[in-house]
């Protein structure tokens, strides 16, 4: 099944909306069409829209601590500091 330009841009948009929280927390009239025409793309929006946000958390908690880290070492061993 082939999407058309359209189709895709508004795809498109609505993975970003829920990717970024865009907008109201609740479901527009916008989402609800769109989802009513093409019941199969729910699950194409959803699921990858929550791996998405599990790859931020995990990254940012990475970051987060490869920071702390360096910044104790920089701290605890001494000279390297000048």
């Amino acid at each position: 099944m082939t999407l058309k330009d359209e189709d895709k841009q508004q795809l498109d948009r609505l993975f970003l909306k829920s990717l970024m929280h865009w907008g109201a927390p609740e479901v527009t009239d916008e989402e609800l069409a769109y989802f009513r025409e093409r019941p199969e793309q729910i699950d194409k929006i959803s699921a990858p829209v929550n791996i998405h946000k599990w790859f931020l958390i995990v990254g940012n908690c990475a970051g987060r601590t490869a920071a702390g880290v360096v910044g104790a070492a920089a701290l605890l061993v001494p000279g390297t500091i000048s």
